[in-house]
């Protein structure tokens, strides 16, 4: 029951403003703290390559191309995102 009104708290402070990941304040995490976040969950787990938001956008970005979604398609969601993110 606490931890229901916790979440409550948090989700009405929330404004979503399209980042996948935000600190406590709703604001974006500094890249190379996500980097780091990255690291430090690749370091504990059996994966050795080297992963990094870059990867992780490559690898959404080739997931969505095999689906066979069409690639104006998605270069289109990446610059409707990339606007977003100036306004």
């Amino acid at each position: 029951m606490l931890e229901n009104k916790k979440e409550n708290q948090w989700n009405d402070k929330f404004i979503d403003r399209g980042y996948i990941f935000t600190n406590t304040a709703c604001s974006s995490i500094d890249l190379n703290k996500v980097n780091n976040i990255i690291k430090e969950a690749t370091d504990i787990s059996s994966i050795s390559k080297r992963v990094t938001t870059h990867t992780l956008r490559h690898t959404h970005i080739s997931t969505l191309a095999q689906l066979g979604i069409n690639l104006k398609a998605i270069q289109y969601r990446e610059l409707v995102t990339v606007i977003i993110k100036q306004l």
